[in-house]
């Protein structure tokens, strides 16, 4: 019953509701969308990018945000789905030359405290059902998911050679 209950939490944290007509935070109608330029190879995708190019996509991410904003916004976290972020994790920069992975290089040079995480339910969140990263700055002020109740459970009632344990979540 957690598993359920964190799972569905994940959803609509994620995608929000229509039936209760709540935004997630992949398909807010205020957010600023990035599309990755082709690289050197025509194609947007990581998979056929330079790490130098996949570096210049994760900040023109940050730098869309503080652009647009006019610096109001400083975003300090990536999330990125599964994939992509084992990819960065392991490619480096520049092989044969600088053997600094994609990430490293990334955490080094943004502000201090920045951090970029993976999140399995990205690989199939964008409209299209396909991958979708998601810059933000990371504070309740910013960005903040309220659970109105937490999950808990009650003592187990037993009637007979039956035991339940009933849930709130």
């Amino acid at each position: 019953a957690r598993t359920a209950s964190e799972q569905f939490l994940d959803d609509v944290l994620l995608k929000g509701s229509a039936e209760k007509n709540i935004f997630g935070i992949a398909n807010q109608p205020n957010g600023l969308d990035y599309a990755a330029p082709n690289g050197a190879a025509a194609s947007p995708l990581w998979a056929n990018k330079t790490g130098e190019e996949i570096l210049k996509d994760l900040f023109g991410m940050v730098q869309k945000i503080t652009q647009t904003s006019k610096g109001v916004e400083q975003p300090n976290r990536i999330l990125l789905p599964q994939t992509l972020f084992e990819l960065i994790r392991d490619k480096r920069v520049n092989p044969g030359f600088n053997e600094t992975t994609i990430l490293k290089a990334f955490l080094t040079n943004a502000p201090p405290g920045f951090r970029v995480d993976p999140w399995y339910k990205l690989e199939t969140a964008s409209a299209g059902a396909g991958r979708l990263a998601i810059c933000y700055r990371d504070d309740p002020d910013a960005l903040l998911g309220v659970i109105p109740l937490e999950f808990s459970m009650i003592d187990p009632q037993t009637a007979g050679f039956e035991t339940v344990i009933y849930c709130h979540a």
